[in-house]
């Protein structure tokens, strides 16, 4: 830590030079071969979303709709410089966000997979969580089921881990509910 540290010092003080704009390819190679989370508590929220398939498919690959759907608490929101661009397997996107303990924390999220009807991001940074969007046509609208992986195991008994989990999830489904919904109704 005292030498990343000492580092950024030289570089703030025109001792080394800045990094480049774009992320060199080894991090990016390695961050697209992040590993899956191992053992994971999962849970799962569905949602009815009042527009159609594919627009929610377009608001789901905008590059501003994670910041969009971020609790306040979220400061900051950028693509990586040397991914693809947003709605791209392989984006990048990094997050800050200010914690209730009064520090700033950050990871980066990959698009690791699309297809008509799914899209599959990971963090590449700890907490490692993977969560997966499946969207399909349901009436006039649209059913979005997300499900999030966290590492980690249910707690026997109780299972207040799992609880807490399950209800995070509904609670960002529907904050996605409501983003989406106000997104693809905005004018263009």
């Amino acid at each position: 830590m005292k030498g990343w540290l000492a580092r950024l010092r030289d570089v703030a003080e025109d001792r080394l030079p800045w990094p480049g704009d774009a992320m060199p390819e080894p991090l990016r190679q390695a961050c697209l071969a992040s590993p899956a989370a191992g053992p994971a508590v999962e849970a799962a929220a569905s949602v009815q979303i009042d527009v159609p398939p594919d627009a929610v498919q377009r608001v789901l690959a905008r590059p501003d709709f994670q910041r969009e759907v971020q609790p306040p608490g979220v400061v900051y929101v950028a693509h990586v410089p040397g991914t693809p661009g947003p709605g791209a397997v392989g984006n990048m996107q990094s997050y800050v966000a200010h914690a209730s303990n009064g520090l700033f924390g950050s990871v980066v999220s990959l698009l690791a997979a699309s297809s008509p009807g799914a899209r599959f991001h990971r963090l590449v940074t700890p907490p490692l969580y993977e969560t997966t969007y499946r969207y399909e046509p349901a009436g006039d609208g649209t059913s979005l089921e997300v499900t999030r992986r966290c590492p980690g195991r249910a707690v026997t008994g109780s299972g207040v881990q799992a609880d807490w989990h399950a209800a995070g999830v509904a609670a960002i489904a529907g904050r996605y509910k409501a983003t989406i919904e106000r997104l693809a109704r905005a004018p263009a």
